[in-house]
């Protein structure tokens, strides 16, 4: 991290810490807990863990790199959040960003700590987003529910992309 410059590595200090506290304000917060058993806990993260990896090309491949990639995860990480609520949608998605940032080419650890802890913060504010217009529950109300969702998936975009392209123009 240190061959990257000063800006940069401030704006990835800062990332570091809002994943922090938005990782630990999904304990410490308590938010509304959907009735669900353990094993569908256990089985959204295995799929994490199995998706993380799984990218979906969105523009044909210029160069090596995963420019114009979509990671499967987002969609159980996403299903997550409304399954389950923050906590879990928080511990769903950096399951699967984890396991995705190891293979199937290991990054180097100030990278997957950046994308681990950019997954943390988008989760929690979408989630956030999402009870916020949707009354405060987890319950999906056809068509009522519908704001919270779209509000839920721009909010996730907007910090996802706009956190990954400030992160390539810091370090360029």
């Amino acid at each position: 991290m240190r061959r990257i410059p000063r800006e940069a590595q401030i704006f990835v200090a800062l990332v570091y810490l809002a994943g922090l506290l938005a990782a630990a304000s999904t304990f410490i917060v308590p938010g509304p807990h959907a009735k669900a058993e353990h094993w569908e806990l256990l089985v959204f993260v295995v799929l994490a863990v199995a998706a993380g990896s799984k990218k979906v090309r969105l523009m044909p491949r210029r160069s090596g790199d995963d420019v114009g990639s979509m990671s499967l995860g987002f969609a159980l990480t996403f299903a997550s959040m409304l399954r389950f609520g923050p906590s879990v949608a928080v511990l769903v998605g950096c399951t699967g960003i984890f396991f995705g940032c190891l293979y199937p080419k290991r990054q180097p650890a100030y990278q997957l700590l950046f994308n681990l802890f950019l997954m943390a913060v988008e989760t929690w504010l979408a989630s956030h987003v999402f009870l916020w217009f949707n009354g405060g529950k987890l319950e999906i109300r056809p068509p009522f529910s519908f704001p919270a969702v779209a509000a839920s998936s721009l909010a996730y975009f907007i910090l996802n992309t706009g956190g990954v392209a400030a992160g390539h123009l810091r370090c360029a």
